[in-house]
């Protein structure tokens, strides 16, 4: 383990967090705008799967506002 390792595992979250949750929320919106879709359509198809995110959560995660990603 290094000492970044150690460092970002004190502060309660190790560096790769970060980079997972950008990686997420970045493919999240690549897919969605590939399809044609907005944060809106996304919601609502998310909902008819039965995994309801609000429009405000999609938008938030992908840009970064949002802490924690509803990774169901």
């Amino acid at each position: 383990m290094t000492q970044r390792d150690l460092d970002d595992e004190e502060d309660g979250f190790p560096e790769w967090v970060d980079r997972v949750k950008a990686n997420v929320a970045g493919e999240v919106r690549r897919r969605r705008k590939e399809k044609g879709w907005s944060a809106q359509d996304l919601a609502d198809r998310c909902e008819r799967l039965g995994h309801p995110i609000p429009r405000n959560v999609i938008a938030n995660m992908e840009s970064g506002r949002r802490a924690s990603l509803p990774l169901v």
